[in-house]
């Protein structure tokens, strides 16, 4: 009963604006029903979110904060479902292979999440890059803040903000 309260208070929050329903004509019923839809959504969303988070313990806010952005991209299309699943939970090639001039400074567990960082379309040949310049991508592995730092090579300009993310 208490959750039911919950998209009730977000629907009375999106509550009801604007000329009545004979004043319209069919695209303009057509957008206003889309727009309510898109306040409710939003207002429905935000009313479980603080419903929920007033359960939680503050340093698992962020978290399910982020988890629910994550999903609400997925549903909208705007980021894909592989690329989130490898950011959630990582992960992991059975059988890396040779690292080349890169097992000098690499450690083989970053090998591994490198290669299988390429079983996602961006990041095809990623592993063969790095190797090919090794000096570079040490300087940015090195680098305190790489987030902040330029990507070497030319893959730099095909990533996405997820994608750095995934990199990072």
């Amino acid at each position: 009963a208490a959750f039911q309260q919950v998209f009730y208070r977000g629907i009375e929050i999106s509550g009801s604006d604007g000329p009545t329903e004979s004043e319209l004509t069919d695209d303009e019923k057509e957008a206003k029903v889309k727009a309510r839809c898109d306040k409710l959504l939003n207002n429905i969303t935000l009313s479980v979110f603080n419903y929920v988070r007033r359960g939680l313990f503050e340093a698992d806010k962020l978290t399910v904060a982020t988890l629910l952005t994550l999903k609400i991209l997925v549903n909208d299309g705007k980021v894909d479902a592989d690329e989130v699943e490898f950011l959630v939970n990582g992960g992991s090639s059975i059988d890396p292979g040779n690292m080349g001039p890169l097992q000098e400074w690499m450690p083989e567990s970053i090998w591994a999440k490198v290669k299988a960082l390429e079983t996602l379309p961006r990041f095809k040949g990623f592993g063969d890059s790095m190797q090919s310049d090794s000096d570079e991508w040490r300087d940015w592995f090195d680098t305190e803040q790489a987030e902040e730092a330029q990507i070497p090579g030319e893959i730099s300009t095909i990533l996405s903000a997820i994608d750095r993310l995934m990199l990072l």
